[in-house]
């Protein structure tokens, strides 16, 4: 049955675990992925944590009348990159970090996929990019949500 401090920890040590993940940390910046399960708002990571992902629990829809549970969480890649390139006699630059993040992201889905929660389905929702607004820093935010049917004598309100 889904719970939210089981589920997040599952995607937490599959992110950890990811060999493909962490060689792409170690490769391009030269550490291995953090994982927050939350973070201190007021005292948030810094670049020398980056990349990190953080994960944090936003909703859980329960109750008599549902057929499934459902909690959604939500992951954030980040990146600290200052450094860009120039191409075509320099009037083209573009900086590193907008596709590094993409690959994070992509890297961090796919690693998701392997988290052990049980009968629980992963739905994977819309992402959204923070490319350039932050920069140095590059963030990408993903919406996860992961469904359970109910089955018969099962609490439809324990969360």
């Amino acid at each position: 049955m889904i719970q939210l401090t089981p589920s997040i920890r599952a995607f937490a040590e599959a992110l950890a675990a990811d060999a493909d993940l962490t060689q792409w940390a170690q490769a391009t910046y030269g550490r291995k992925q953090k994982i927050y399960i939350n973070f201190d708002g007021q005292n948030p990571p810094g670049s020398e944590d980056c990349p990190y992902l953080t994960l944090r629990p936003e909703i859980m829809r329960i109750g008599n009348a549902q057929t499934q549970k459902m909690a959604q969480f939500e992951m954030v890649c980040s990146l600290y990159d200052e450094s860009f390139r120039t191409y075509a006699d320099e009037a083209i630059i573009e900086y590193n970090g907008v596709q590094n993040i993409v690959d994070f992201l992509q890297l961090s889905i796919r690693a998701l996929a392997s988290a052990d929660l049980g009968n629980a389905l992963l739905k994977l929702l819309e992402p959204a990019f923070e490319t350039i607004e932050a920069f140095p820093y590059f963030m990408a935010g993903l919406p996860l949500s992961i469904t359970e049917d109910y089955v018969l004598g099962v609490d439809r309100l324990a969360l």
